[in-house]
């Protein structure tokens, strides 16, 4: 049930961490694995060019495939997920969306909830699967279901470049032992 990303942009249980930059305009997402005395964590750059016709934010996005094979234990003990992140964005108005996709959403209404920009600082965060709703445009399936789980999105939305950096992200339970995804425990970053 472990995910660590062992090398480059993959997981442990072999997915690819993908990327996607809206409108072929420029607008790009890498991922890389960087190395540090703490061991290492995920970076994911973007660069989000606005186009001057679009009415809605631009952006891009880092995600990876959550397979149910590889979550053999079940949900029915699991209340969420946790992780380290460093934010940045060059606009004051760039926002971090973390989306959820379902097997269930077809109209890409996707479940998601708001990450902060820390602006280049460490942050701990904790989200309950009951802070993930759609955003109301399109149908509306009713409260996150974690066992229709198909993948996580980290998204930046905005013109403008930055980074969205990720470590120790795992879900979070009542009993038994945490099911950890992309990036292994590491030493506290003192946060």
């Amino acid at each position: 049930d472990h995910f660590g990303d062992a090398s480059g942009g993959r997981t442990a249980h072999g997915q690819s961490w993908w990327t996607y930059g809206h409108g072929g305009n420029g607008t790009r997402m890498t991922v890389q694995r960087l190395e540090d005395a703490l061991g290492g964590y995920l970076s994911a750059n973007f660069q989000i060019v606005q186009p001057a016709t679009q009415t809605y934010p631009n952006f891009a996005l880092a995600g990876f495939n959550i397979g149910k094979s590889d979550y053999s234990q079940g949900w029915d003990d699991f209340r969420g997920i946790v992780f380290d992140l460093r934010t940045n964005h060059s606009s004051p108005s760039g926002k971090f969306p973390l989306q959820a996709l379902t097997t269930t959403v077809k109209d890409y209404d996707d479940y998601q909830v708001q990450l902060p920009d820390t602006k280049g600082s460490w942050k701990r965060i904790w989200i309950r699967w009951e802070e993930f709703d759609q955003q109301g445009w399109g149908k509306d399936l009713g409260s996150f279901d974690p066992a229709m789980l198909r993948a996580l999105q980290f998204r930046a939305d905005g013109e403008g470049q930055g980074s969205i950096e990720i470590e120790n992200l795992c879900f979070f339970g009542t009993t038994g032992d945490a099911l950890v995804l992309p990036d292994p425990p590491r030493p506290s970053r003192g946060r």
